[in-house]
């Protein structure tokens, strides 16, 4: 019996590439890049499955963030609106939501017309909001975005893609 191994050449190098380390952080960041759009996507098409899109700045807030710390590569999704942690991990409110009654500066106003709550009324609307507890259960539409079995596979597929371009 004779075993004949066409392109070693390639194939060693192809060896001695995926065996670095350092090569595998820069693959999986490459990945990781390729899709951080889409999960971003996903977490915000998340929160509003569960709320009222007003002025959609939750939404907006969201950013998708890779980076590298030591050997490993992260992919991560933040936010700095100020409803964020309640939207996503939840929570009982045990006083009123802040709020102003300063007019068109209001940070409730906005979102009391949609409730059928004139725009001064702001307060009402936040005591509203402490009844009802809307954030009483967590949405965790970032991790759920994050975890999703399609976007898990997708990250996959990503990271392949990238591995092959690295070889040429």
């Amino acid at each position: 019996m004779k075993l004949a191994i066409s392109g070693g050449k390639n194939f060693v190098r192809s060896i001695n590439l995926y065996k670095k380390q350092s090569n595998w952080r820069q693959i999986m960041q490459e990945g990781m890049k390729e899709v951080a759009q889409d999960n971003r996507d996903d977490a915000e098409y998340n929160v509003y499955q569960q709320f009222d899109r007003v002025k959609g700045s939750v939404g907006d807030s969201i950013e998708a963030i890779v980076y590298r710390r030591g050997n490993y590569a992260y992919l991560g999704l933040k936010s700095d609106h100020p409803a964020i942690n309640f939207i996503e991990y939840g929570g009982y409110m045990d006083k009123l939501p802040a709020y102003n009654n300063k007019g068109k500066k209001s940070n409730l106003a906005p979102y009391a017309s949609n409730y059928g709550f004139k725009k001064k009324d702001t307060g009402t609307l936040a005591a509203v909001i402490k009844a009802n507890q809307p954030f009483q259960y967590g949405t965790f539409a970032l991790t759920n975005a994050i975890t999703d079995t399609y976007n898990r596979d997708q990250l996959e597929s990503a990271v392949r893609n990238a591995a092959k371009r690295f070889i040429r």
